[in-house]
């Protein structure tokens, strides 16, 4: 299956029980490098400590200036966008990467309160949100569910993101209510992803995980050093 694992952070599955004992009887211990795991994300970032790589190039992304149709599913947890035209190919390239990696998907972070959503932290400090895109090695894997667990499979570029006030209210009109509860979607057409991505050649980077379980340490996490502000010029909601 291509679907993501979907889980409630309140219930018996939620991050308090990953890998624990009773979750190992359910799920057969698949789980366990979400306590067993060295390279966990998502992570808290001290800049202090960021090390400066001249041999790292800048990221180049192919296909930006393509207009996408996505589907936006609440899971629960997070909102995640599934690309509907399968014919419009984005991929990720240099930088940190040794190998090409095809965009496949994507999660919206957001939490409850406006100034804590993302995922990633800065010398301790959350974003409104963070969207994270999901690219996979189509080089050594044939898809996104084989790529998924095995060496240098996945790539994700994350962008923290910034939101002003009037913004949150067309934000929760357009795509809060509407997904409001579990399972609800809806879909946007004429998404441009070169109007959300920054236009920084700087960026953080470092190898991690999946921020779910199965929590597999396959990732190559490429964080932008600019974060964006989304408006609804960029999409035609439908």
């Amino acid at each position: 299956s291509n679907h993501l694992l979907i889980f409630f952070f309140s219930s018996h599955q939620g991050p308090s029980n990953w890998g624990q004992t009773a979750l190992m009887a359910i799920t057969s211990d698949i789980w366990s490098v979400c306590y067993q795991g060295k390279m966990q994300s998502p992570i808290n970032i001290s800049t202090k400590h960021l090390v400066f790589d001249t041999n790292l190039e800048p990221i180049k992304i192919l296909g930006l200036d393509k207009q996408i149709d996505v589907e936006i599913v609440n899971t629960g947890q997070d909102l995640q966008m599934k690309f509907l035209d399968s014919t419009t190919i984005i991929i990720f390239s240099e930088g940190p990467l040794v190998y090409d990696y095809k965009l496949f998907g994507a999660i919206i972070k957001f939490g409850s309160k406006s100034s804590r959503g993302s995922d990633h932290q800065i010398d301790g400090i959350a974003f409104p949100a963070e969207l994270q895109l999901y690219a996979f090695n189509y080089i050594l894997y044939p898809n996104f569910s084989v790529a998924l667990s095995k060496p240098n499979g996945l790539a994700v570029l994350s962008i923290l993101c910034q939101i002003f006030i009037w913004l949150m209210k067309f934000t929760f009109i357009f795509f809060i209510y509407p997904l409001f509860c579990v399972g609800q979607f809806k879909k946007l057409h004429g998404l441009l992803l070169e109007g959300i991505i920054p236009s920084t050649v700087h960026y953080m980077t470092y190898q991690g995980s999946l921020p779910f379980p199965a929590c597999y340490e396959t990732v190559t996490w490429i964080i932008l050093n600019q974060p964006v502000i989304i408006t609804e010029t960029q999409v035609n909601i439908n």
